[in-house]
């Protein structure tokens, strides 16, 4: 079974948290932006689905961010 877990970088200690997730938990922007590697702002403008909870706030499927990772891999 695969790891459905995100690695974010840890605080002042420099540690790594790990964070349980299934394929179709809701990430927020800073969490995909930890993900993926980018700042928040530029979550916004990866084109990543996201998911409208409101007006105001989206939400991204980790399925969905890991399929667009998968999608960009170089293939081989």
């Amino acid at each position: 079974m695969a790891d459905h877990a995100l690695q974010f970088p840890g605080g002042q200690s420099g540690d790594s948290q790990k964070v349980a997730t299934t394929p179709d938990r809701l990430l927020t922007a800073k969490e995909v932006a930890a993900y993926v590697g980018v700042n928040v702002k530029r979550v916004y403008e990866l084109g990543i689905p996201a998911v409208h909870i409101s007006q105001r706030s989206l939400r991204w499927r980790h399925s969905d961010v890991l399929r667009w990772i998968d999608e960009r891999r170089d293939p081989q």
